[in-house]
């Protein structure tokens, strides 16, 4: 029968259109924006995760100059996270922030280096919660957790 082929066809397709992007996902309760950082043009609103549902995710095209200026997937670009946690109108969150939230500590420590978290073009970015603390993680092109940064009050 044709119907195998046609099966393994139409899978290779849907696996190949989210190898050209990078993700973003918000796996907490409150509303996140997740920001490009530097060449990154990158720009996602998310709600918060519904109970027991998939979490909202934005992707981005790692060739789109916009998302990614060097357009190869294990390029490294940065990302930068800001929760909403009050209410308001304001991210009053932030995690790897394009600036130094935290003055007494030297570039590189809590936010990233200051410019962002690196991530893979072909990787992914996670936001969660976790014993009342907000964090930002990224992963690699291979699934494989690359770096934390846990958000502070800007």
């Amino acid at each position: 029968m044709k119907i195998k082929p046609i099966l393994a066809l139409a899978t290779g397709l849907l696996l190949s259109g989210s190898v050209h992007a990078y993700c973003v996902y918000n796996d907490t309760d409150k509303p996140v924006q997740f920001s490009g950082v530097g060449f990154n043009m990158f720009k996602a609103y998310l709600d918060p995760k519904p109970n027991g549902k998939e979490s909202p995710k934005s992707c981005c095209n790692w060739q789109n100059a916009s998302c990614n200026s060097n357009g190869k997937q294990d390029a490294l670009v940065q990302m930068a996270l800001s929760v909403k946690t009050d209410g308001g109108k304001y991210y009053n969150l932030r995690c790897g922030n394009a600036f130094q939230i935290d003055p007494s500590k030297p570039l590189g420590q809590d936010q990233g280096d200051g410019v962002g978290l690196r991530m893979q073009a072909g990787g992914y970015a996670r936001a969660r919660k976790q014993d009342g603390k907000y964090y930002m993680d990224v992963f690699d092109i291979n699934n494989k957790h690359r770096e934390s940064s846990e958000c502070r009050k800007s």
